[in-house]
């Protein structure tokens, strides 16, 4: 964030605001995002200080103050997980999340990376060809990056396709695409800043993968199966032949006059391509786990089998295809590249694994780049981010420090860390079939477990409040865990309610939990003694809850956003709903707004002023999944799943950062005059 100095006053990023002072009436103003204010030159000139202009607007304003454009992007944390790689000479670029990483592997068993490029979609092909990367950004269109000076990627042309890329392969000047919904695009790339769409051919189910050769695309069509298609005309492509033998067909390559098919229900399918109009499945292999990706070395095929690791299978006899080797890696592994003796594995949550692939039948682990991971949950405390990372546990990150964020540290569970709380010296991971864990994260870069205390049932989410951790515990609804004692938390509650809950909040001597299709609310004022005092039904799998005065905002799902008044906590009543245009999946709720985690959609943020008649007042489709939220000061946290996190201005914040008491006399002493 940039300065200028004024007569020894900072201007830092103006926010326009605009400010009620009577109905149908509005000032415009321009409000610093630390909190300082700066005048707009229409207010007048010469003001002789600013604690005056905003004392007098203080006896003016009678309505509300919402920011312009809100929600507004402050800042990402772009990481997430790995599904996209490829090779050029020393270096492998994959994607982390929405970040295009640049790997320098001249030693693979010490890689590291040598630069990124932050893009606004989520990575999932990637194709080098020369000194550019060609990058399928999902619902951002094809990216094409300079790549010439690895330590320093510029991205040098774009294109937004009907669909959204999932893969891309280049032949000469053209760029083929896999658009998902939209089947095959060809692009010529002949001039990198100008791409120009010169045709496609639409799919019936969703296009995934796809190989060039010789005039062809194979294309892996999900559902669709592989669809072989004559695009020896850019400008009308035609489809030549169909094979269905896989159920799913997922990734594809190819090896002599066959073409391999990755099924995630049944591994590996070969299918023979001689006849472009008559495919015939020869053979097929079933893997223990999801065939994902596949890359073909000389007889042998290789294959990332998600939960069944990394396996090595003998094609020579395409009818009787024979497992050679295995590997299990950390995360899921799934697309790949080859290069010499090595393989390259995308591992989603487990980053980017280096494999010597010199003896097939023992495949042998060199080297690897790693990820934080998917962001599931999310809270905050003192400038920290704490983000839970489903198989890659806590994740702790400096969001306070400009040109942030910034990693501190993180810490791995047992479990599957799908929501967290946290205190000045301690962060509280629901860590699903794990229970609650207690880390010590006084010190940020060496995050410790203390304690632990294994639930028994799925643990979601977590509040903790005095000393005490209130868990949403799936189908063992709620268990209240003593953690005064942090290395030694103890079970002293236990509340199951017939329902799986998910999410859990505190408001006062009551707790309230997402649970199925119910909003419960439990008398907690007795920690080692709940007692079921009110609930409310809900449409569908309620998913979270954010309690602010008086009522219960709950995420459900399809259903968007359900107001309930818990003034009586034995008689919650329902008294206003919003459907949102995504999934609502986390809510958090706060200074007359509710912000929601809106899954597909992003942030979308309601002005709940009037509970009873819910306003939409803005919304931000992230790159990802948006699936947790919570307010941490002046900002807004929300999870983003596979691709980290996003943080985006408060819309409330006219006396933020410091200014919340409306007391003058702290203007004054914060705010210098210039004049």
């Amino acid at each position: 964030m940039q300065s200028q100095q004024i007569t020894g006053f900072h201007l830092y990023r103006t926010i326009p605001m605009l400010v009620s002072i009577e109905p149908g009436k509005l000032i415009r103003m321009n409000i610093l995002s630390e909190g300082r204010f700066m005048a707009p030159h229409t207010l007048g000139s010469r003001i002789r200080g600013f604690a005056f202009l905003f004392a007098a607007l203080s006896s003016l304003i009678q309505g509300s103050i919402l920011a312009e454009n809100c929600p507004e992007l402050d800042d990402r944390w772009p990481y997430g997980t790995v599904v996209a790689v490829d090779i050029s000479g020393d270096y492998v670029l994959y994607g982390d999340g929405t970040s295009l990483m640049i790997a320098n592997v001249s030693d693979p068993s010490t890689p590291f990376v040598e630069g990124e490029i932050v893009l606004p979609g989520r990575i999932r092909g990637i194709a080098v060809e020369g000194t550019l990367a060609f990058v399928a950004n999902h619902e951002h269109g094809l990216r094409i990056v300079d790549i010439s000076t690895p330590s320093n990627p510029v991205e040098v042309g774009k294109y937004f396709t009907p669909g959204w890329p999932c893969d891309v392969t280049i032949h000469g000047d053209l760029a083929y695409v896999a658009d998902y919904n939209q089947g095959l695009r060809i692009l010529d790339i002949s001039t990198p800043g100008l791409p120009v769409d010169l045709g496609g051919l639409d799919t019936p189910w969703l296009a995934y993968s796809l190989s060039y050769s010789n005039g062809y695309v194979y294309l892996a069509d999900d559902q669709g199966g592989l669809r072989i298609i004559d695009v020896s005309d850019p400008t009308a492509p035609v489809e030549m032949g169909v094979s269905y033998s896989p159920r799913q067909a997922w990734d594809v390559a190819l090896w002599n006059t066959h073409v391999l098919v990755t099924d995630p229900w049944h591994g590996l399918w070969i299918i023979n391509v001689n006849n472009p109009e008559a495919p015939v499945q020869v053979g097929s292999f079933e893997t223990s786990g999801s065939g994902t990706g596949v890359a073909v070395k000389d007889n042998l095929a290789f294959i990332g089998d998600a939960e069944g690791g990394f396996v090595v299978i003998d094609i020579s006899t395409p009818s009787l295809p024979v497992e050679v080797g295995t590997l299990a890696t950390e995360g899921y592994p799934g697309k790949l590249s080859l290069a010499g003796d090595l393989a390259f594995v995308t591992a989603s949550s487990g980053g980017l694994r280096i494999i010597n692939i010199e003896a097939p039948d023992s495949p042998l682990e060199i080297g690897f780049l790693d990820t934080p991971g998917p962001a599931n949950g999310i809270a905050s405390n003192g400038g920290r981010a704490y983000v839970a990372s489903s198989t890659n546990g806590l994740q702790i990150l400096d969001i306070h420090t400009p040109g942030g964020p910034f990693a501190l540290g993180s810490i791995d569970t047992p479990g599957y860390a799908y929501g967290v709380d946290a205190t000045a010296e301690f962060a509280y991971v629901a860590d699903y079939q794990s229970g609650i864990r207690v880390i010590d994260v006084r010190t940020p870069a060496n995050p410790i477990e203390v304690g632990a205390f294994d639930t028994t049932g799925q643990a979601y989410d977590v509040s903790v409040s005095n000393g005490i951790a209130y868990v949403a515990d799936g189908s063992q609804g709620l268990t209240v865990v003593d953690v005064s004692v942090p290395s030694a938390p103890d079970g002293i509650g236990f509340l199951p309610l017939g329902d799986t809950a998910r999410g859990i909040d505190i408001s006062g001597d009551y707790a309230y939990l997402a649970c199925s299709d119910d909003l419960w609310v439990v008398d907690v004022s007795d920690p080692t003694s709940p007692v079921v005092a009110g609930s409310c039904e809900m449409p569908t799998w309620a998913q979270d809850v954010s309690v602010a005065g008086g009522v219960a905002y709950v995420a459900v799902g399809h259903f968007g956003v359900r107001m309930v008044d818990v003034t009586n906590p034995g008689a919650p009543v329902e008294i206003g709903s919003f459907s949102t245009t995504g999934q609502a999946y986390g809510i958090a709720a706060s200074g007359g707004f509710a912000y929601v985690a809106d899954l597909s959609k992003g942030l979308t943020v309601l002005d709940v002023g009037s509970p009873t008649q819910p306003v939409e007042i803005g919304n931000y489709d992230t790159p990802g999944s948006a699936i947790d939220a919570t307010v941490s000061g002046c900002r807004i946290l929300v999870a983003d799943g596979s691709v980290g996190f996003s943080k985006f201005f408060n819309c409330t914040a006219l006396f933020c950062d410091g200014f919340e008491s409306g007391n003058s006399s702290v203007w004054a002493s914060v705010v210098e005059s210039p004049f």
